[in-house]
């Protein structure tokens, strides 16, 4: 509380927005090209490069 000296970076909101959507393109990167059932990186997503994450990063939603 601020009463005890702690005060909020008045950022942190958009950091942990950045990071919430880098976790979704990348779960999203990873079903599509390495399925479902697979765990871990993939042969094929580790060929790919960073314009694929750049198109999933682009379509992620969430409410926040």
């Amino acid at each position: 509380t601020p009463d005890n000296g702690y005060e909020a970076e008045g950022q942190l909101q958009f950091v942990s927005d950045a990071v919430l959507a880098f976790a979704n393109a990348i779960k999203s990167m990873h079903t599509e090209l390495c399925g479902n059932d697979t765990f871990g990186v993939c042969p094929r997503m580790l060929a790919a490069d960073g314009s694929v994450l750049l198109q999933h990063l682009k379509t992620v939603t969430f409410k926040g």
